[in-house]
């Protein structure tokens, strides 16, 4: 391997494992759905916590509303909760903050199973606060959101926009 190859691949690693981890706020710009029914655009502060991992146990019996708006059982594997503050920083009432997805160590994206803690109650989520809606101008939340992951992978990574945080 040549010199100038090995400094890249170098390079590229190393910017697999810097950037903003847990604790770190970021400011993500961000378009969801407004008060008015219309769209919002505006900046909210996204802060991951803290990621704690648990056992494929704690989902037996509940259901959750995926993407599709079809109510069905979590997927097998892994379940991981991730606690993140938001702040709306802009001027404007948004319905709630913005989407979280995970990504797992192969590089999978993960489907955030949020609504998951908010009926019945959720033991493993303690700090979900239901009182996000609407998300108004300097409102701030925290919420649990869940991720299951595939056997042999682990919570690796969550994005909001285009930001990516470590949490593993």
């Amino acid at each position: 391997m040549s010199r100038g190859v090995a400094t890249a691949v170098l390079a590229s690693l190393a910017a697999c494992t810097t950037g903003p981890g847990l604790g770190d706020e970021v400011d993500v710009d961000v378009t969801v759905l407004g008060g008015s029914g219309g769209l919002a655009a505006g900046q909210v502060g996204v802060t991951p916590l803290d990621v704690r991992r648990g056992k494929a146990a704690d989902l037996a019996g509940h259901t959750y509303t995926n993407d599709d708006g079809e109510e069905v059982k979590p997927p097998d594997g892994t379940p991981y909760y991730l606690d993140v503050r938001m702040v709306n920083k802009s001027d404007a009432e948004m319905t709630s903050g913005p989407r979280v997805y995970g990504i797992d160590t192969d590089g999978a994206e993960l489907e955030d199973l949020n609504d998951l803690t908010l009926w019945p109650p959720f033991t493993p989520c303690p700090k979900h606060n239901s009182d996000s809606e609407p998300f108004e101008p300097g409102v701030t939340y925290t919420a649990c959101h869940v991720f299951v992951v595939r056997s042999g992978e682990e919570l690796d990574r969550v994005t909001v926009g285009d930001t990516q945080w470590r949490v593993k």
